[in-house]
């Protein structure tokens, strides 16, 4: 939810950028579900993947700058706290998920999770509630774009 919150600033930018955080959010959201709703270990594979990817351009963004788009987008950024939550949370969902990624079995894990039996109506009820505050947030994220407002601007990192 936390590049929802961008979406309308980058949107603003450079309209290319604005849709690659959409759809990084509903690609992010769409993963989110299957794991609530499907699991197994190409869903983990998905996960891991996307986030790495996903890790991998923001470093590069905050590094040496995009290879592509305006010249804003062509030099590094600063790190922000949106940046730093998103990393913790991306490093989280892998670390999740990895050991069912890499098909590691359970008993030979140090650490294993003890999930509660919900159910299938409680995993469905926990998907609804994950879609609604996934399209509440995109929303408020995209309000400002959709009023000519914006807040963000790409500015290069100090070194």
């Amino acid at each position: 939810m936390v590049h929802a919150t961008v979406l309308s600033d980058h949107y603003r930018e450079w309209a290319l950028a604005g849709l690659f955080f959409l759809a990084l959010q509903v690609a992010e959201t769409l993963l989110g579900l299957a794991v609530l709703l499907a699991g197994g270990r190409r869903v983990a594979i998905a996960v891991v993947a996307g986030n790495l990817a996903t890790l991998g351009v923001w470093a590069l963004s905050r590094t040496a700058g995009m290879p592509f788009g305006p010249s804003v987008f062509r030099v590094s950024e600063a790190v922000g706290a949106a940046d730093l939550a998103c990393v913790v949370l991306e490093l989280a969902a892998i670390i999740l998920v990895l050991p069912c990624a890499l098909a590691i079995a359970p008993e030979r894990l140090l650490l294993r999770p003890q999930w509660p039996a919900v159910g299938r109506r409680g995993r469905t009820a926990a998907a609804v509630a994950l879609l609604a505050a996934v399209v509440a947030v995109t929303g408020w994220g995209l309000t400002p774009a959709l009023q000519g407002e914006s807040h963000h601007h790409h500015a290069a990192a100090s070194h």
